[in-house]
């Protein structure tokens, strides 16, 4: 079982500046900087956890129970791996040397195996035995175009709606607008 990602390096850069989104919107002064400015980080977040990736280069912590559930991590895409901790049967930290695993898969779907001739040590039964490092998101210049145009028309959506969008009448969450799921379907993390 994996909990959910903490992001220990911060992104660098813009999913989307805010002098783009003010054209999209076609909004011409300042006024609404600090508005437009919001519903682009909230658009943003809201992509990420549809998706279940990270749109920006950053480095993340994962962690599980178990060395099973490194068939398949639950976040993308991954770059890299920068580090597996566990701890051992003694519930010692023990960090993993990177010739003992590699990540397999491709596009969104990854995972870490066992080098070969290699298998998994045994860990402490605690939920949290393993940490894995990992560096995940999409350079700021390979952010698909697709992942971008969701993104403002989300922002589109909250900008004219604003009291609408979050909460819908009756308490439930608003649907999201016209196109935004199929312009996101190839983006999507499962599983």
């Amino acid at each position: 079982m994996w909990y959910p990602a903490f992001t220990t390096g911060a992104p660098t850069g813009e999913v989307v500046d805010l002098e783009s989104a003010k054209l999209f919107l076609r909004v011409d002064g300042d006024d609404e900087d600090s508005f437009i400015a919001g519903a682009i980080a909230a658009a943003i977040q809201h992509v990420e956890s549809y998706t279940g990736t990270r749109l920006l280069e950053q480095t993340v912590e994962l962690r599980a129970g178990a060395f099973a559930d490194l068939n398949h991590l639950p976040i993308g895409p991954i770059r890299s791996i920068s580090a597996i901790t566990y701890l051992d049967f003694q519930g010692v930290a023990q960090t993993m040397a990177p010739e003992r695993y590699s990540l397999c898969g491709a596009g969104l779907e990854r995972g870490i195996r066992p080098a070969f001739a290699v298998t998994w040590p045994s860990t402490w039964r605690v939920a949290d035995a393993l940490t894995v490092t990992a560096i995940v998101g999409y350079g700021e210049a390979e952010i698909p175009a697709p992942v971008k145009q969701a993104i403002l028309l989300l922002l589109g959506d909250y900008y004219t709606n604003r009291q609408d969008t979050v909460i819908a009448r009756g308490g439930s969450p608003a649907p999201m607008p016209n196109g935004v799921e199929t312009l996101l379907a190839n983006f999507r993390l499962f599983g």
